[in-house]
């Protein structure tokens, strides 16, 4: 009797703490179900570039000039700071016929800050890209892919996106493992409707730059053609790209 007295109240206590997270992440992944895109289904050979933490005033514009090369379109995540910094590069982003999302202010983990702050950093990034340009953004990239149900619920409140990324298109160009890597973990994983992550801001890119003309001339020659989110979206709901 007294080990069975220990027991049920130990289950109690396991119950009480392992329901809440179950629901919880229950939770998450219905919000996930409506806000969060990593793919898209099409039977066409789309591919969407995505850019990360820019724009930079050297690798953003080294970018733009392989991706016109190749007549690819792009979908660029800025930064608020930068886009403070250099508003006529994101204009540039944004004449070229590529696509700006918001990648929040600076480069932090939401999850460990309060939400008036993301909410905030987003309001204000906003502003700054709608300043530059008269564009208002509608995809958001939470810094590291990280984020939970609050900014889920207040992102989707403003009217945005989530996109992160198809999970074999993470290159890791961050790591700096050789422009050849970089290329050659794209080139071989590619798939219709995939998003890949590169980056064209934190640090030295210019393996990024040299394996994404690298990326464009292989999968170009398959057949694949690189189109903003939006258009690879459209594409996946009415399998055409808008004209």
């Amino acid at each position: 009797m007294p080990r069975t007295r220990m027991i049920l109240p130990l289950l109690m206590v396991i119950i009480f703490l392992v329901i809440p997270v179950m629901k919880e992440r229950e939770v998450i992944v219905s919000y996930e179900g409506l806000a969060v895109i990593r793919h898209v289904t099409t039977s066409e050979k789309l591919i969407a570039l995505t850019f990360d933490d820019g724009p930079d005033p050297l690798y953003t514009a080294r970018v733009l000039a392989v991706l016109d090369k190749y007549n690819a379109r792009a979908t660029f995540f800025v930064l608020g700071l930068h886009v403070r910094q250099y508003p006529h590069l994101v204009r540039r982003e944004i004449a070229a016929g590529h696509e700006v999302g918001l990648h929040g202010y600076r480069h932090v983990f939401l999850t460990g800050q309060p939400l008036y702050a993301t909410l905030r950093d987003l309001k204000r990034s906003e502003e700054l890209v709608v300043q530059a340009t008269g564009y208002r953004p509608v995809y958001f990239r939470p810094p590291f892919g990280f984020y939970n149900t609050a900014v889920l619920r207040a992102v989707m409140a403003r009217g945005y996106r989530v996109v992160l990324w198809t999970p074999e298109m993470d290159p890791r160009d961050y790591t700096d493992p050789g422009a050849r890597e970089i290329a050659r973990r794209v080139i071989t994983g590619a798939g219709n409707g995939d998003i890949v992550l590169l980056h064209d801001h934190g640090g030295d890119r210019t393996q990024t730059v040299l394996a994404l003309e690298e990326i464009l001339r292989v999968l170009t020659a398959r057949g694949y053609k690189f189109v903003t989110l939006t258009e690879l979206l459209e594409n996946g709901k009415s399998g055409k790209i808008p004209t």
